[in-house]
């Protein structure tokens, strides 16, 4: 699920927010995604949606369903025949919780891929799969290493001390000047565990204003 159109040089925007885990806390971030019209890819472990009491169909119903296995392990870290049991088997499972919806998008858990883990999820019949890295601004060329642009997170090593909000910020007006591609991704758990729910809003609003009201 993407947000495209082209700015006033005729280069291609791509918009995608996505968030992984399922927590129960994805609630609130439906709600702002919701409010801020802008899209979402919500990457499930398969084994936490058969455990729980939450309405996962009717949470996720205006929002895309990825894959983050069954269990969400290391896949490169596991033997083979669990790591495509993992892959292949999560897929099912979604597919048959939400009543035959396709699952064409897949989540290394922790980014942990090699080449063999991703011709797994290709024959699996993804589509695409997601990365962890940050930073990028590139409409990506293999749909199966999509690289993010910004994590919800106040302390990761690549923003070198600078604050999430204004990296991301920056890269939002980067791709809306030059065209490109602007994901932004996180857990709803990490943003509860760090109070970044104000921060969050603040930059969804921000990249609402800027897709909507983008003047030719």
């Amino acid at each position: 699920m993407k947000l495209t159109r082209r700015n006033k040089k005729g280069n291609d925007i791509i918009i995608v927010t996505s968030w992984d885990d399922g927590a129960s806390t994805d609630i609130r971030i439906v709600q702002l995604l919701l409010e801020y019209q802008l899209p979402g890819i919500f990457y499930l472990p398969a084994l936490l949606i058969q455990d729980t009491a939450l309405d996962y169909i009717g949470i996720y119903k205006n929002f895309e369903i990825g894959s983050h296995t069954i269990n969400h392990p290391e896949l490169t870290h596991i033997e083979q025949a669990d790591a495509l049991a993992e892959i292949v088997d999560s897929k099912i499972i979604l597919e048959q919780k939400f009543l035959g919806k396709e699952i064409k998008s897949f989540c290394y858990p922790k980014g942990r891929y090699n080449k063999k883990i991703k011709n797994m999820v290709i024959e699996a019949g993804y589509k695409e799969a997601r990365t962890v890295d940050v930073l990028n601004t590139e409409i990506p060329i293999d749909p199966f290493i999509t690289k993010p642009t910004i994590h919800v997170h106040p302390n990761r090593r690549e923003y070198k001390n600078e604050k999430w909000v204004v990296i991301a910020k920056r890269k939002i007006d980067e791709v809306f000047e030059n065209g490109g591609y602007f994901h932004l991704w996180g857990h709803s758990w990490e943003v509860e565990k760090f109070n970044l729910w104000f921060e969050l809003e603040d930059v969804l609003k921000y990249l609402h204003n800027k897709f909507f009201n983008l003047n030719y």
